[in-house]
């Protein structure tokens, strides 16, 4: 679910997948509408429509619809957090299709997306630029606004259903604060979800996840979706709080 953040295409995630590919995983880089397009909750809507329509052709792709992992950064980070938050939630699963299948996820990696929008945006009322950002994603009725941005928050989606998670996050961010994650990890441990944060060490948007990051997320996915554990045990050496050098 990674792009580039203003034409919605998905091409530029593909790269980081290639590896995966080559390890028998089956990848896909889907697309959703974005806010000039449609309001929320279209976007997580066209999210769940993707993850059951693999699920309606597992046996033609020849998919484990029981072992499905998403992984996005930035925006998409946002929305993979809320797949795996939102689990058979009607009234995100929207009218896109294959509606007997579930949108249910089995571990989510997380790159730097927002999990609270109402901090975000209380801290940011000021700001023009952003405060537009957020009209334009859930309309112009600022009665009801606080609600919405509380259902698209990953943080107040919470449930004891919840996937493991892997979540990554520069502590230099300067468009999505590290606190951010920081909030949205205590919260699941909280609520006794698996999780790892892994804080990218003067690392910004995006900037320092490369090799030991892009470890992480293939170890995560081999331990969850394959259940081979060495590397990750290795990795993580029992800790649920990691730092790491940017790259």
């Amino acid at each position: 679910m990674e792009g580039d953040g203003k034409e919605g295409i998905k091409k530029t995630g593909f790269f980081k997948l290639i590896p995966f590919a080559e390890n028998q995983y089956f990848c896909v880089s889907i697309n959703y509408r974005l806010s000039g397009e449609a309001k929320f909750p279209a976007q997580i809507e066209d999210c769940k429509c993707a993850i059951r329509f693999l699920r309606a052709n597992a046996e033609k792709y020849n998919i484990d619809s029981e072992k499905i992992g998403v992984w996005g950064a930035s925006a998409g980070g946002h929305l993979a957090s809320l797949l795996g938050t939102t689990e058979d939630l009607k009234k995100f699963e929207g009218k896109g299709g294959w509606e007997d299948y579930s949108s249910r996820v089995n571990a989510v990696c997380d790159w730097f997306g927002p999990s609270n929008f109402l901090i975000v945006f209380e801290k940011s009322k000021k700001d023009g630029i952003i405060y537009k950002t957020y009209i334009e994603l859930f309309g112009e009725n600022l009665e009801n606004l606080e609600e919405k941005l509380k259902e698209a928050s990953p943080f107040y989606q919470i449930n004891k259903n919840c996937p493991p998670f892997l979540i990554m996050h520069g502590d230099k961010d300067n468009v999505v604060p590290y606190t951010q994650s920081y909030i949205f990890y205590n919260e699941l441990k909280k609520n006794n979800i698996p999780v790892i944060l892994v804080k990218i060490k003067d690392g910004g948007h995006g900037l320092g996840f490369k090799n030991k990051a892009l470890d992480f997320v293939k170890s995560f996915f081999d331990y969850h979706l394959k259940g081979e554990k060495e590397n990750w045990e290795i990795l993580t050496q029992g800790k649920d709080y990691i730092e790491i050098p940017a790259e």
